[in-house]
């Protein structure tokens, strides 16, 4: 794991939140499965998969894909969103350097982002 990304938004209530988590949530879950075209950069798509959604999270497994004539390796992300109270988390954990086995760390994809979100909202719930 290289990159961690990580933020906090405070609406003005917790159903206000809620109501958030609920629409992000049904849109994560529509994406589920599909591919988006990015318009520019180095990544030409965004591969969504592994859609999730327990304990006032939901989480995902996104694949950066390098344009077909790059040199980069495909980035896998693990995203998650997670409410509590009238606040948002949202985390982003990406995996560089994993072409082989001895390059890849400790960290993983399925639970890296979910447990970043569980520690935060720990913090806003106190």
């Amino acid at each position: 794991m290289d990159d961690v990304y990580e933020a906090v938004v405070s609406v003005a209530t917790a159903a206000a939140a809620d109501a958030l988590f609920a629409k992000f949530s049904a849109q994560w879950k529509d994406c589920d499965g599909k591919t988006l075209t990015l318009p520019s950069g180095p990544f030409a798509h965004e591969a969504i998969s592994d859609v999730r959604t327990g304990d006032s999270v939901v989480a995902a497994t996104v694949s950066l894909g390098p344009a077909a004539d790059s040199i980069l390796a495909p980035i896998p992300e693990a995203r998650a969103i997670g409410v509590s109270a009238n606040c948002l988390v949202e985390v982003n954990v990406a995996f560089f350097g994993n072409s082989y086995p001895s390059d890849r760390g400790s960290g993983d994809i399925a639970t890296s982002a979910v447990d970043i979100a569980h520690a935060m909202l720990e913090r806003v719930s106190a």
